[in-house]
C-alpha cells in the first residue's frame, strides 16, 4: 500500500527546499511583470493672490460697472430732457399763437350806467390774422365804450411798426382810444433816436398819457384817466409823483389808473385814491404755476407778487395785470395764454 507521500512525489513535486525555489523562479519568469501605475501628474500650482490685491480687482470691477451703469442713466436722462424741451417749446409756440378773452366785472357807485373797457397791452408788434383782423373782429364784436392801451405796441428794434399804427387807426373807429408808452416805446425813443414816435400814435389817433390826466365822457358818465409812465426808481423825478399828487383825494367820478409796469401799484401808487388799476409788462410772468402765479418778471425776479390776473391794493382799489398779447424773448408761454382784457364796470 502507498503512503501519501509517495502519491505528492508522482506529481512531480520536488522534494527539497532547494527545488521549491527552483520551481518559484521558473513560474516567476514565465510570467510578465505587472508594470506598475504611473504617478499622476501633478498640475501647476496656483499662484496666491493676496487679500489686499484681490479686493483691489474686485473694486475696480465694481467701478468700471458703474461708470458704465452711470453712462447709460446720463444718456437715458439727456434723452428725457431733450424731450421735454421739444415739447416745452411747441407747446409754448402753440400757446403764443392764440389768445383768451378775460372778463372782469367791477362796480362803481358814480355811474348811472354799465361802462365796457377793452384793455390791450404788450402786443409787440404781434398780428392775429392779416393786419391784425382777427384781433380787430373781436374786440369789434365786444362792443368796448373805451379803449385802453397798456404799452409795449411795438418792439424797440422795430424799424417799421407802421402796422400797429394801422392797427391803432381801426381802433380809433371802435371807441376812444388812449394809452400809456412802455420800455419798448422809451427804449425807442431815447436809445433808437425814434422822437416821432409819440406824434406817430398820436396821429394814428391815440391820445398817449405821460404822467397826466384826462375826463373822457361816455354817455352821461365820466371817467378819469390817470396815465403814469416809467418805473419805480423814476417814480418822483420823472413827474409821476406830481402828476398823482395834483389828483384830488374826493372825486366824484370813476376814475382809472393806467401804468405800463405793475409794480408801482405795489408802494408807489398805494397810497392815492383812486378805483381801478390797469398794468401789463410781466407776461403774465412767463410761466404760470398753478395756485402759485407767475414764475418770473423783470423788475420783481422770481414769483413776483404782480404778474397776471387781479389784485386788491391797499387802498382798496382793484389792480388787473394783463399777460398781453405778444412777446419780446426767446423763452415760451407756458400754462399763460395771451389775453385780451375786458372790464365791465357795472353801476349800483
Amino acid at each position: 500500500m502507498r503512503s501519501r507521500k509517495n502519491r505528492t512525489h508522482e506529481k512531480g513535486l520536488p522534494e527539497s527546499q532547494d527545488g521549491i525555489a527552483a520551481v518559484i523562479g521558473e513560474v516567476e519568469k514565465a510570467e510578465p511583470p505587472v508594470p506598475e501605475p504611473e504617478a499622476e501628474k501633478a498640475e501647476p500650482p496656483v499662484p496666491e493672490i493676496a487679500p489686499d490685491a484681490a479686493a483691489a480687482d474686485a473694486a475696480k470691477e465694481i467701478g468700471e460697472i458703474k461708470k458704465r451703469k452711470w453712462a447709460g442713466n446720463l444718456i437715458r436722462g439727456l434723452a428725457v430732457v431733450i424731450l421735454c424741451l421739444a415739447v416745452f417749446f411747441c407747446a409754448g409756440d402753440m400757446a403764443s399763437r392764440h389768445y383768451q378773452i378775460t372778463f372782469y366785472q367791477e362796480i362803481c357807485r358814480f355811474l348811472t350806467g354799465n361802462i365796457r373797457i377793452v384793455f390791450i397791452s404788450d402786443l409787440h408788434s404781434r398780428e392775429y390774422g392779416q393786419g391784425n383782423a382777427d384781433l380787430l373782429a373781436d374786440i369789434a364784436a365786444l362792443s368796448p365804450d373805451l379803449i385802453l392801451l397798456g404799452g409795449d405796441m411795438i418792439n424797440w428794434n422795430d424799424t417799421d411798426y407802421e402796422p400797429v399804427l394801422e392797427t391803432c387807426r381801426a381802433l380809433t373807429k371802435l371807441a376812444p382810444v388812449y394809452g400809456v408808452p412802455g420800455n419798448h416805446e422809451s427804449e425807442r425813443i431815447y436809445n433808437a433816436g425814434d422822437q416821432d414816435l409819440y406824434a406817430r400814435f398820436e396821429n394814428a389817433g391815440v391820445t398817449m398819457l405821460r404822467n397826466e390826466s384826462k375826463i373822457v365822457r361816455i354817455g352821461d358818465n365820466s371817467v378819469q384817466l390817470i396815465g403814469i409812465t416809467g418805473t419805480e426808481d423814476g417814480f418822483e423825478r420823472n413827474g409821476a409823483q406830481e402828476c398823482m399828487t395834483q389828483i384830488p383825494a374826493n372825486r366824484n367820478m370813476y376814475r382809472v389808473v393806467l401804468a405800463h409796469v405793475p409794480v408801482l401799484f405795489k408802494e408807489k401808487l398805494a397810497s392815492y385814491s383812486y378805483d381801478l388799476g390797469l398794468a401789463g409788462h410781466a407776461h403774465g410772468g412767463v410761466i404760470q404755476i398753478p395756485r402759485i402765479g407767475g414764475l418770473y418778471s423783470a423788475e420783481e425776479g422770481f414769483l413776483p407778487a404782480y404778474s397776471r390776473g387781479e389784485y386788491e391794493l391797499r387802498n382798496g382799489a382793484s389792480l388787473i395785470v394783463g399777460g398781453g398779447l405778444g412777446d419780446a424773448g426767446w423763452l415760451p408761454r407756458i400754462n399763460n395764454r395771451p389775453e385780451l382784457l375786458v372790464i365791465d364796470v357795472n353801476w349800483c
